[in-house]
């Protein structure tokens, strides 16, 4: 990543209000200079942007299985299934231990999707962020 352009993205939108586009600006921070993931996991309690924080997780998760795994004890069951899908697509075999945690989750739709992750992770090697 390019850290001198996160920050011209950061300077562009500090008044900005639009919710897609600061997600946006939030997915750039990460990929230019490794910045949080917060934003976007924060995203995808919120409607209006759960979609696209989708998206954006999935780009960003290998080697950032510590980052997302915090949210697996989310209250919300479709957070924590975005979290999980985020994680199966990460190729990353850390992630398998997260996600089989899961597998008997009480929430039918979490415990499938959980069960996805750890099939899709099955062949994984760890990645370094």
């Amino acid at each position: 990543g390019d850290g001198a352009h996160a920050a011209a993205i950061a300077d562009a939108v500090a008044r900005e209000r639009n919710q897609d586009v600061l997600l946006a600006a939030q997915f750039a921070n990460v990929v230019l200079s490794n910045g949080p993931i917060d934003f976007l996991l924060e995203a995808l309690g919120r409607p209006a942007t759960r979609d696209r924080a989708r998206q954006y997780l999935s780009d960003v998760a290998p080697g950032r299985v510590a980052g997302l795994s915090s949210r697996l004890a989310d209250p919300d069951p479709r957070v924590r299934v975005e979290v999980l899908d985020a994680l199966g697509v990460s190729g990353d075999a850390q992630a398998a231990a997260a996600a089989g945690r899961l597998v008997q989750d009480p929430d039918a739709a979490v415990a499938r999707a959980a069960q996805r992750a750890v099939a899709q992770l099955r062949d994984a090697v760890p990645v370094r962020p």
